[in-house]
């Protein structure tokens, strides 16, 4: 009974939280050209960037890394690993010579019927509509 009450206790208590804290939601909006007009802070020089002491090589104490010396392995030389498995038989094969075949000579094949109602880019001009240049579409 007191393991119900404590679950029903939490479950009140974390609804309660995401009420409250959905009561200030507001809803966000992104504008299109709100990145377009971005315009970045200007960079503040701080006094570590004009140090002396820190840029000057005398003041640092460099370590070299050494790597280990690197030992050759049996399997790095076996013959073994490096041969192609029978899963990878890689076969040469050679392509068969092209042919011309009668349809790639055929005028009937390349000449395309275009009808008289079909419509290109060319022939029509693009209009501007209301909806393109109106401020209450672009600025919300």
């Amino acid at each position: 009974m007191k393991t119900r009450f404590n679950q029903s206790a939490v479950a009140l208590l974390i609804a309660l939280l995401v009420s409250v804290g959905s009561v200030q939601a507001t809803e966000k909006v992104t504008k299109a050209s709100g990145y377009e007009n971005f315009v970045e802070t200007s960079l503040e020089l701080e006094s570590w960037m004009t140090d002396n002491y820190i840029w000057n090589a005398s003041s640092f104490v460099y370590s070299e890394a050494i790597d280990s010396e690197l030992q050759m392995e049996n399997w790095m030389t076996s013959k073994d690993v490096w041969s192609t498995s029978e899963n990878f038989i890689f076969n040469e094969t050679s392509d068969s010579a092209l042919e011309m075949e009668n349809w790639m000579t055929d005028v009937y094949a390349w000449n395309v019927y275009v009808p008289a109602d079909f419509e290109s880019e060319n022939e029509s001009v693009l209009q501007l509509e209301n909806w393109m240049v109106n401020e209450n579409v672009w600025k919300r």
